[in-house]
């Protein structure tokens, strides 16, 4: 599985980048053919959005979430 990460006025660290690779790899126990996810992280004011793409065999998975930190999109 291919992750990439993209921040639009948020910081990708190193810490984050673990986050996010750890809540993605768990999703190899449902979808063993998960070819590449884009996960694309926001701060617009006071609102963190976090979008993810996922690219299966045979399809394209969405999900998006609105959350106050960056990491709480992703715990849900």
């Amino acid at each position: 599985m291919q992750l990439n990460i993209t921040g639009n006025n948020v910081e990708i660290t190193e810490a984050l980048r673990e986050f996010v690779t750890a809540k993605f790899a768990k999703l190899e126990q449902y979808f063993d053919r998960i070819n590449q996810v884009y996960v694309v992280l926001k701060v617009e004011k006071v609102t963190h959005t976090s979008d993810a793409t996922l690219h299966v065999n045979g399809g394209e998975i969405h999900a998006s979430a609105e959350g106050q930190t960056c990491t709480l999109p992703l715990m849900a």
